[in-house]
């Protein structure tokens, strides 16, 4: 299967990111391409092998590899069996490079032999939101959030290419692990050893969001999953993901996905 969908640009460039191109192919081979100063790229295998060229730099991928492409880099992908199959989006956004910048992605960076579960799923909502023409640019925006946090767990710490740990990149670590308990914001700046005033300042200027926002937006993605794979109970997927007063889980719900649990499971399942 070869797809790709070009969402319709439109006031999605007012969002902090905007996916401006999702494909997947089985099997994959991209023709030489230059990667737009303003657009962000980036490719994953989940079966297969095949090659991957940036600039002068060739790379072997097998299963589980990630690549992201830096904005002007000239790459090129090729199959190397018929058992491949890759996913590559590109995404841009007016205050996309400061935003980048701040999560680590300063440059060109290829893992190889990784676990891409999360990544994986992401995509899948994402390549489906970019095919919705209405509401699906909002969604996007928020997936492409959602992905580069995973792929910055991947890429993990160091300063050659992307990435370095902070107070911030701390509190992310503690809250995706433990978001289905009790958090505060001071449990966040005690565990990261700096002033409550100060983790707050550092984690909005490197996330782009408040911690407790973050916390919010990251039980909201994993009551999603719960309510796309399970036949969990809304009370029941509300306690599971740390906020155990159904009513609260509801308008929290609504606030980030414009519908409540259950308009949610019911659109899902149409």
């Amino acid at each position: 299967m070869n797809k790709t969908v070009y969402p319709v640009i439109c006031r999605q460039t007012e969002l902090p990111f905007y996916l401006t191109e999702a494909a997947i192919y089985e099997p994959v081979s991209v023709n030489e391409r230059v990667t737009d100063a303003d657009r962000y790229t980036f490719i994953f295998s989940e079966s297969g092998a095949g090659r991957l060229f940036i600039g002068e730099t060739s790379y072997n991928l097998k299963k589980g590899s990630i690549a992201y492409i830096a904005p002007g880099s000239r790459y090129r992908y090729e199959a190397a069996d018929q058992r491949i199959t890759a996913g590559r989006f590109v995404f841009g956004g007016e205050n996309a490079e400061p935003l980048m910048k701040a999560l680590g992605f300063e440059g060109t960076a290829v893992k190889t032999e990784v676990f891409l579960g999360d990544c994986s799923h992401i995509f899948a909502g994402m390549f489906t939101a970019a095919e919705e023409p209405v509401h699906g640019g909002d969604r996007s925006s928020l997936l492409i959030y959602e992905f580069l946090l995973a792929a910055r767990r991947i890429f993990g710490g160091g300063r050659d290419g992307v990435l370095y740990c902070s107070a911030a990149d701390k509190a992310l670590r503690y809250m995706d692990e433990n978001y289905r308990h009790e958090i505060s914001l001071e449990n966040l700046a005690d565990l990261t050893g700096v002033t409550l005033q100060h983790f707050c300042r550092v984690f909005r200027e490197r996330i782009g969001m408040r911690p407790m926002e973050y916390l919010a937006r990251k039980r909201i993605s994993e009551a999603k999953k719960l309510l796309d794979c399970t036949d969990m109970q809304i009370q029941e997927i509300a306690a599971e993901v740390g906020i155990p007063d159904r009513n609260y889980f509801g308008i929290t719900f609504k606030k980030y996905e414009g519908m409540t649990p259950t308009e949610y499971r019911k659109h899902i399942t149409a």
